[in-house]
């Protein structure tokens, strides 16, 4: 793909394989802190961030 991908993982969904594997490949990853799967209920601000530093690159 051409255009931007990163894969966001919450970090208390870690470790998991997944993340490793794209980051091997030069897929950017990024963390949100105090949250698991359910992100966006769990650390809504820290995922806006996140989301807002990747579309920014």
């Amino acid at each position: 793909m051409s255009c931007l991908r990163a894969l966001v993982f919450g970090e208390q969904s870690l470790p998991d394989s997944d993340l490793e594997y794209v980051s091997d490949n030069g897929i950017p990853v990024a963390i949100v802190p105090d949250a698991g799967h359910s992100m966006f209920w769990e650390n809504p601000a820290a995922l806006a961030t996140v989301l807002h530093d990747i579309l920014s690159q």
